[in-house]
């Protein structure tokens, strides 16, 4: 078999597939980055164009990303892609990644997801702090 430029030549009453059928993976519209406050629901999405389909993959600082309850990952027939985290966590806040790869290449298109503590737990923060600076005071007395 001779391969040029991604293309595949077969004889003449075999198939034929042309480089033109090819198109390595390019972000119409990249990931950009989100901020959500803990407990509502964030979406990362993007929309990416190949020929064939690309794979999609999505991680979080680097760790892979599976569909879970928590994590929904939807792919359309036109090229979007979408991560719906459903409720999220401070803990879910990192560097969102989504990588496409299909024959002819690879993509990756990277956004941060800022996740804002609700106004009850700053409230709740700063009077334990608070409580905790008096406390050490008043043991000093």
């Amino acid at each position: 078999m001779v391969h040029r430029l991604g293309a595949e030549f077969r004889r003449a009453d075999e198939s034929f597939v042309s480089a033109l059928s090819l198109m390595a993976p390019v972000f119409e519209l990249p990931l950009s980055d989100v901020t959500v406050a803990d407990g509502e629901k964030a979406v990362l999405e993007c929309r990416v164009a190949a020929a064939p389909a690309a794979e999609m993959t999505w991680y979080v600082d680097n760790v892979e990303i599976r569909q879970t309850d928590d994590y929904q990952i939807v792919y359309t027939s036109d090229g979007w892609c979408r991560l719906v985290i459903r409720d999220v966590m401070l803990e879910d806040e990192g560097e969102y990644t989504v990588k496409a790869v299909n024959e002819a290449g690879t993509c990756i298109s990277t956004a941060y997801l800022t996740v804002l503590r609700k106004r009850r737990q700053l409230i709740t923060t700063f009077f334990d702090v608070v409580s905790a600076n008096i406390t050490k005071s008043t043991a000093n007395i």
